[in-house]
């Protein structure tokens, strides 16, 4: 049965089957406790139906298709023992891939990352995807790692010659690992900066729970205390342009590009920002940059085995297009 799990669609349509072996209606059917909740509780199927047409207007058949899966899959009645069995699925298949994982270690030393993601790793951020214009476009210009965990990204993206990188980990348990990370892989220290603090649309202090692992969400309320700060505001004392902007910030990336509105306008930086832990990102992350009228083109792939995770919202300038390789099987 797992030889089925081959791609997105398959996946999906054997997940209905398991469940009920009827499509779903995704109003009266959706599982509690939703993460896209934040965004749509309370609306009626139209109000739904019109958000999920924006959100597929103008965008290719591939991305149409991450759209439609995520959404079916965040709406499924919850079954634990159906979502183990897939993401253990998904984690064999993860393992399929071990010649990237060994070619990348014979580089560098991943002894102290915790999760190796495909997403890093092969796909470093979507850049590997959108081709060699993409590629000679940000170098030597800075990079944003916001959500930098241990550090992985920052080694992947470091082979496309930032001139420098600005890294954002609220976990003053993960920043340290990331100090580690780059010390033991010899990256110059003058290549990067880490700030125990998060991006945002406002200048504020949040207190949210330290979970000290890749999950860190500033959107989870506790004890642990964090800066939030525009990247507008951030970037105003330093020199040169963004080329490329990572953001995997747990639910926060809509509040990231509110806050980076300048920055988006003046630099035009490549953009990979994670859109599957709320309804905000998912939602709310394209119309808010088509609204900003950057000539940006837009897709939106899925960068992981795991039909749960690693969506990903690619922009780039539309001068760039032509460089840009075919779509993820």
């Amino acid at each position: 049965m797992f030889e089925l799990f081959k791609n997105l669609k398959q996946k999906i349509e054997i997940i209905r089957w398991l469940h009920s072996s009827k499509p779903r209606t995704f109003i009266g059917e959706k599982k509690e406790g939703s993460i896209l909740d934040d965004y749509i509780a309370g609306m009626n199927r139209k109000q739904i139906e019109d958000l999920l047409a924006l959100l597929r207007k103008d965008m290719d058949e591939e991305s149409v298709l991450c759209i439609d899966s995520f959404f079916d899959i965040s709406y499924l009645p919850a079954n634990p023992v159906l979502k183990n069995i897939i993401v253990e699925y998904a984690s064999a298949e993860e393992n399929n891939i071990p010649e990237v994982f060994e070619e990348s270690q014979k580089i560098w030393d991943f002894s102290d990352i915790e999760e190796l993601d495909s997403k890093v790793f092969v796909y470093h951020h979507g850049l590997k995807l959108l081709g060699t214009a993409c590629s000679d476009y940000v170098q030597n210009k800075i990079f944003i790692d916001a959500g930098a965990y241990h550090g992985d990204s920052a080694l992947v993206l470091s082979q496309y010659h930032p001139s420098k990188i600005y890294a954002f980990e609220p976990s003053e348990h993960n920043l340290e690992i990331y100090k580690k990370v780059m010390q033991k892989n010899s990256i110059p220290p003058e290549l990067y900066e880490i700030f125990q603090m998060g991006l945002g649309k406002e200048n504020k202090t949040v207190a949210f729970a330290d979970s000290k692992n890749a999950g860190n969400s500033l959107c989870h309320a506790g004890k642990d205390l964090c800066k939030i700060v525009r990247l507008d505001d951030f970037m105003r004392d330093k020199k040169g342009n963004i080329g490329f902007l990572k953001a995997d910030v747990e639910g926060y990336g809509l509040d990231l590009v509110q806050g980076a509105v300048e920055t988006l306008k003046r630099d035009r930086p490549i953009l990979d920002i994670s859109i599957y832990h709320s309804g905000s990102e998912f939602f709310g992350v394209k119309p808010f940059l088509e609204s900003l009228n950057l000539d940006y083109a837009f897709q939106i792939r899925h960068l992981s085995k795991n039909p749960y995770v690693e969506y990903e919202f690619l922009a780039y300038p539309k001068e760039l297009a032509s460089s840009v390789s075919s779509p993820v099987s």
